[in-house]
């Protein structure tokens, strides 16, 4: 019976933590993230060589160290929408929630107040320092 008492936290932990990798991966997938050979793509829809997805969702997961792709895995959970809280790694966390937040306090872009298209352009109408030969 003890035995059994000491699984169950564990086996609750691996499964809340498989929960939250799956979570990620599908919000990935919805952006088409990462290609059949695991490799995410980077900021010019380029996959990134020798990146892989399952380091990256594991190390989004646990402490560890910087890997391959890290910065452009976590522009794509920007992207994804993928909710802070999933990520257990406080490093990538914080790095996710500043990233999220310097993109929600960037001014919109503003579009021109008036513009105008000219569709021909016309000798007689023309502004004078334009009609000097």
């Amino acid at each position: 019976m003890e035995h059994s008492n000491k699984v169950e936290p564990i086996r609750r932990t691996t499964t809340s933590k498989l929960s939250k990798q799956l979570k990620i991966a599908l919000a990935l997938a919805k952006i088409n993230a990462y290609d059949a050979e695991g490799r995410i793509r980077d900021d010019n829809n380029k996959f990134l060589k020798n990146s892989d997805i399952v380091e990256l969702l594991t190390q989004a997961s646990t402490p560890g160290k910087v890997l391959i792709g890290e910065k452009q895995f976590l522009n794509l959970l920007k992207e994804a929408n993928v909710d802070p809280d999933l990520i257990s790694n406080d490093n990538m966390r914080t790095k996710l929630i500043k990233l999220s937040k310097i993109a929600s306090d960037s001014p919109p872009l503003l579009e021109p107040a008036d513009t105008q298209i000219f569709s021909s352009y016309n000798r007689n109408t023309a502004p004078a320092w334009d009609t000097l030969d």
